[in-house]
């Protein structure tokens, strides 16, 4: 499972995929299995694995949650793009 999240946080919007160890960090704090998330995913739980994927690849993003929190200016839960075929599959006729 992963999650693709766009984020804004004053310096350029990006987006971004949690991966397993922001899902693992997830569970761990909040002592809850990440299928819990089917039934509604609050913001500070995007917060926490957007910011924990940012600092891992090394970004300018304060070190507290907190202070990331104050700094967002967007964050959004958003659809991964279907691939998108080169070429259509012919179809007999």
């Amino acid at each position: 499972m992963k999650l693709t999240l766009r984020v804004d946080y004053g310096k350029g919007e990006q987006v971004i995929e949690t991966d397993l160890l922001a899902l693992v960090k997830w569970e761990r704090a909040h002592k809850a299995k990440v299928s819990s998330l089917a039934d509604g995913v609050g913001i500070e739980d995007l917060c926490m694995m957007a910011h924990d994927v940012l600092l891992r690849r090394g970004a300018q993003v304060p070190a507290k949650l907190d202070d990331f929190i104050a700094e967002l200016r967007d964050l959004e839960a958003i659809e991964a793009a279907e691939p998108t075929p080169t070429k259509r599959a012919a179809t007999g006729a």
